[in-house]
């Protein structure tokens, strides 16, 4: 017979950072999600708000004339650039 005396086997302390690292990622996690849906959100709203139809619409008393101006209005004002007729459009290159 062993007559040893039997020790309890210790269980191992835990790493002091783990429950941090785990916070940490969650915490990452949703803040990743939400912002991701904030996005959208907002890029939805966007888009629907760029689409917008202004009306007016103006009656002249005097005339039995009646004038509807119709603009589209969006949000951006982008305009492309017309050609130059001076510039030279020939390569001096090989």
């Amino acid at each position: 017979m062993d007559d040893t005396p039997n020790t309890p086997t210790r269980r191992r302390r835990p790493h002091p950072a783990r429950r941090a690292r785990q916070v940490t990622a969650a915490t990452s996690a949703l803040a990743a999600v939400l912002l991701t849906g904030a996005l959208a959100a907002g890029a939805a709203t966007e888009e629907s708000a760029a689409g917008s139809v202004a009306s007016t619409t103006t009656t002249t008393a005097r005339k039995a004339t009646t004038t509807t101006t119709t603009t589209t209005t969006t949000r951006y004002s982008a305009v492309a650039a017309t050609p130059s007729f001076s510039a030279t459009t020939r390569s001096h290159g090989s």
